[in-house]
């Protein structure tokens, strides 16, 4: 089987019996889709890490035209780019998000849960889209893209693990 690999922190792997695909990281620093495998995430790993894995193996081996539109497939640079931005703002306890293929290639992340409506857009290595809305209008709406300072994306996964962990 052939597979493709991009740069990343490595973890071991075991088999499951499933007919999905996963994304297993492995030593030395190698990320790459595997068929029926499923990663083996330490108790150190945050709690969200094998939902995001388990999508991310999913969106990248969506082929040219996906959608039967004309999408292109998913930029290897957007899988690596969504895992780096995910382990740089979200706690242990965040709840994951939901991972979005993009007609573009890219990937969008989005949270609706905990009166917390949250979208980030991967534009380019450098920027992201972010809009949210918080109901019970404890933070400020937001709408803008940002480049390198992921301040306001933190500060919002702040609040969405703090309220995760009040229920």
């Amino acid at each position: 089987m052939s597979s493709t690999a991009i740069s990343v922190e490595g973890f071991r792997s075991f088999p499951e019996e499933q007919s999905s695909p996963s994304i297993t990281r492995l030593p030395p620093f190698e990320m790459r889709v595997v068929e029926g495998m499923e990663p083996a995430l330490s108790n150190m790993s945050p709690l969200w890490e094998r939902g995001a894995l388990s999508q991310l193996a999913s969106i990248i081996i969506l082929e040219k035209n996906w959608d039967s539109y004309g999408a292109n497939p998913i930029e290897w640079s957007r899988v690596y780019q969504t895992f780096d931005l995910l382990h740089s703002v979200m706690d242990h306890d965040t709840p994951a998000p939901v991972l979005v293929p993009m007609t573009s290639g890219s990937i969008q992340l989005e949270w609706h849960t905990l009166d917390i409506d949250l979208e980030v857009e991967l534009l380019s290595n450098t920027s992201i889209a972010v809009w949210y809305e918080d109901g019970l209008h404890r933070l400020e709406p937001f709408d803008d893209v940002l480049h390198y300072d992921v301040t306001p994306l933190a500060d919002v996964l702040r609040e969405l693990a703090r309220r995760s962990r009040q229920r």
